[in-house]
This record gives structure tokens, C-alpha cells and sequence, in this order.
């Protein structure tokens, strides 16, 4: 996993790198090919990522030692179904915060000591939807759902497990800023070194992350099924 890991990751740090190093080429032609190839490989290995991780997590927490064959290949509908999940919440997520700005900008006009509401209610609407959708990838992959399925499932989860779902997001939101804070350390010891450090120490907190939810993910299957 941990080879999968460092292979995924190097190849996303590389889109990364490859599209903010577009602006430093001379010709626009280049500069074009270069963020295009970028935004690509960027999107590409981060779903592959997604993916593999989730599907490593999953084999793990059925007992399963992870298969090295089926993370390095590419499973064609599964990840057609998680690029459409992902862009279906990216547009609810849009949508609230398109509609919370809507609603503040009418109450700025009409009601100002209410406008901050609007932008509270917004957020805490993006941060419900977020937290419902932890396992989305999960009910994608293991192939319980359709997209608009899994997010539906989702959104009823939250309904009843929401403390469980709430210590899940804040284990996780803990777990993601290690490698940051990290990574900020050593920049703050040498200019530069810090995105490598991040980067080092993603390798290891992604498959840790990885098998959290998952771990959660099958703990919920199980009692929801009655084993």
C-alpha cells in the first residue's frame, strides 16, 4: 500500500508541478500543453488515488491482504461512477454556496443584521453535505451504488449516525493536517524544503487515512446488516 502510495502521490505532485511551472515557459504554445498535461495528470491520479486507497482500505477491512494488480490498473465504469459522484457533489457544493451568497446579498439590501446568517446557515450546509459523503467513494467502489445513489445514501446516513459521522470528519480533518503542519515546519527551518517534507509524509498518513474510513465503512455495513 505503501508503494501505491508514493507512485500515486509522486504522480500527482508531478500534475501539480508540471501545471505551476507552465507560466515559466516562453512560448504560449507550451505554456498551454504544459497546464493542459498538468490539470490532467492532476485530475487522473487523484482519482486513481481515490480509488486505489479506497479500494485498499476496503480489502483490508474485509480481512484481505491488498491485491498490488488491482490498485496499478484502471477500472473503467468504477471510475466513470466516482468522476461522476465527485462532480455531482462539487455541484451541490456550488449550488449551496452560490444560493448562500444569492440569499446574503438580498438580505444586505433588505435586512443587514441578517446577512451573516445567510453565510453561517451556507457553511453549515457545505459542512453537513461534506460529512454526509465521507463514505461516498466507498459505496462506489465496493459497488453497492450508482452515483446519485451513493450520494442519496449518503445524506440519509447523516440523518442517523451523525455524531459517528462527526468524529469520523474531525479524526480525518487531524490526520489530513499532520503532513501540512509538517510541512510548514520545515519551511520555516529552510526555504523549500517543506513541500518535500508534506509530501514525504502524505505517503504515510494516506494509507492511514485510507483504512480509517474504511475500518468506519465496514463497521456500519456490519451492524447495518446485522453480523
Amino acid at each position: 500500500m505503501l508503494l501505491f502510495s508514493a507512485c500515486s502521490g509522486g504522480l500527482h505532485l508531478l500534475g501539480w508541478l508540471l501545471f505551476a511551472s507552465a507560466e515559466n515557459r516562453g512560448s504560449a504554445v507550451l505554456n498551454t500543453a504544459a497546464h493542459l498535461l498538468g490539470l490532467a495528470l492532476y485530475g487522473g491520479s487523484l482519482l486513481w488515488m481515490i480509488d486505489g486507497f479506497t479500494r485498499a482500505g476496503l480489502q483490508l477491512a474485509s480481512g484481505d491482504a491488498p491485491r498490488t494488480a488491482s490498485l496499478f490498473r484502471w477500472h473503467g465504469r468504477c471510475h466513470w461512477n466516482l468522476s461522476l459522484a465527485l462532480l455531482l457533489l462539487l455541484a451541490l457544493v456550488s449550488l449551496i454556496l452560490l444560493s448562500g451568497f444569492g440569499v446574503w446579498s438580498v438580505l444586505l439590501l433588505v435586512l443587514p443584521a441578517l446577512a451573516p446568517a445567510a453565510v453561517v446557515l451556507a457553511s453549515l450546509a457545505c459542512g453537513a453535505l461534506i460529512l454526509s459523503q465521507l463514505f461516498l467513494a466507498c459505496w462506489i467502489v465496493a459497488g453497492d451504488l450508482t452515483p446519485l445513489g451513493a450520494v442519496r445514501r449518503g445524506w440519509r446516513l447523516l440523518a442517523g449516525h451523525g455524531v459517528e459521522l462527526l468524529s469520523l470528519g474531525a479524526v480525518v480533518v487531524l490526520l489530513s493536517a499532520g503532513p501540512l503542519a509538517l510541512g510548514l515546519l520545515a519551511e520555516a527551518v529552510r526555504a523549500g524544503l517543506g513541500i518535500w517534507i508534506t509530501a514525504l509524509a502524505l505517503v504515510f498518513t494516506l494509507p492511514l487515512l485510507a483504512t480509517t474510513v474504511t475500518n468506519s465503512f465496514q463497521g456500519l455495513r456490519l451492524r447495518r446488516s446485522g453480523r
